[in-house]
């Protein structure tokens, strides 16, 4: 099963793991990236068309901004875990009696 494209298996690493980062997770309905940085991945296209591109602020305006969408992310995460818990619950409970 010797491929000569499996020798190029290095180059699609960054885009798979940009693939999965910046989709959502099935059972909390976030990407991940959202949850572990508390933001969504911008694709390259957005990056070139931003043209209204200005300097970082200063860290004492950015931070509370980000703790807060931390803690949004992580009720609305824990939220889903718990609606998809229940779920199962029931599914196991109605396949075991």
């Amino acid at each position: 099963m010797s491929d000569e494209r499996q020798i190029y298996w290095d180059v699609w690493v960054d885009f798979a793991l940009y693939a999965y980062n910046s989709g959502q997770h099935s059972t909390v309905l976030l990407p991940p990236n959202e949850l572990t940085m508390g933001r969504r991945l911008r694709n390259r296209n957005d990056l070139l068309r931003s043209a209204n591109v200005s300097e970082a602020g200063p860290l004492t305006d950015y931070h509370p901004c980000l703790i807060a969408a931390m803690w949004s992310s992580y009720a609305c995460a824990e939220a889903s875990r718990k609606r998809e818990q229940e779920r199962q619950k029931r599914y196991y409970d109605r396949q075991s009696v």
